[in-house]
């Protein structure tokens, strides 16, 4: 009879010890589903920390070329500008030099016709009164 309470003590051990595995691999799956939710998400905040300050950065280098970018266009149009500014005064200065070249030679000319129109039309009388 010893041998069948040994046996059923035996049995009765194996079934809690069986119990006891399965209650402690539960609680064991409960814990590691826990660590990895806490896992990802502490993966997760750092991705989005990293993320965010690589776009940062991506920023600071997209103003720092955008604002080369206008500095070197902006001294493009300057230069444009200035090119097209001393061509205009080139031009007028020049026409300016035939306007002058030309109002001279009217002058001349006009002189010439009215010294002319004098010697050819013009006669002088003195009249000189008496009394």
């Amino acid at each position: 009879m010893m041998d069948a309470q040994r046996t059923e003590m035996l049995k009765t051990m194996e079934v809690q010890q069986q119990r006891l595995y399965d209650r402690l691999q539960a609680h064991l799956k409960r814990f590691v589903a826990d660590e990895i939710v806490q896992l990802e998400s502490r993966m997760l905040d750092r991705l989005e920390q990293r993320s965010a300050k690589q776009a940062a950065r991506q920023q600071e280098d997209l103003d720092r070329q955008i604002d080369a970018l206008r500095e070197e266009v902006t001294g493009l149009v300057d230069d444009r500008v200035y090119e097209v500014d001393s061509r205009v005064d080139d031009e007028f200065y020049d026409l300016r030099l035939r306007l002058e070249e030309f109002v001279k030679d009217e002058i001349v000319e006009a002189e010439a016709r009215v010294v002319e129109h004098l010697e050819n039309a013009a006669t002088v009388s003195l009249h000189f009164a008496t009394s």
